[in-house]
């Protein structure tokens, strides 16, 4: 099963639509997440995640606030694979994000680059993409504050055009 950490930003959906609105175009064939979350750690394939979900019951953290406020694309302008939402630096997303990769030591490697992100969506392809980066560029994103109280160990499941996502285990923040 491929395995993943996130912080779930269900409460934020309509903001994330929003945005889905101004980055569909004409000009790259997008395909949308069901869910909202911020990656802390992709773990990849693992055959359980019982020692995992114990691992990381043992994360003592306060709860937080994040911003997010911006908008980017992975890997590189000129690729553009990922269009996705940023934050404003967080010392408590990076200090969560560290505790995780210290936890976890005995199940992954520890992140080299931590770039703290919510997909809006997967680029298939571009037909257009000065005009596409251009529709990002210009798209400006109203700063928005979500409360961080608990982090998930999350199920993903490749289908041919999609993917499905299943919480396994949920993890109060103090």
């Amino acid at each position: 099963m491929r395995l993943f950490i996130a912080v779930q930003m269900d409460t934020k959906r309509a903001f994330f639509d929003l945005i889905r609105k101004y980055i569909d175009s004409g000009f790259a064939k997008l395909r949308f997440p069901a869910d909202n979350h911020l990656t802390l750690k992709f773990l990849g394939k693992k055959e359980r995640h019982e020692p995992i979900a114990d691992a990381l019951r043992k994360i003592r953290r306060g709860h937080f606030e994040i911003v997010l406020d911006h908008i980017g694309v992975f890997p590189d302008r000129r690729h553009a694979r990922v269009v996705w939402v940023g934050l404003e630096e967080s010392k408590s997303i990076n200090e969560l994000h560290e505790a995780i990769d210290s936890a976890l030591l005995p199940y992954s490697q520890p992140d080299k680059d931590f770039h703290a992100h919510v997909t809006l969506a997967r680029v298939n392809s571009i037909t257009d993409n000065e005009s596409f980066l251009k529709k990002i560029s210009g798209i400006k994103v109203e700063r928005t504050k979500v409360r961080v109280e608990s982090f998930s160990l999350i199920k993903s499941t490749l289908m041919p055009d999609s993917v499905t996502y299943e919480t396994l285990k949920t993890f109060r923040l103090q």
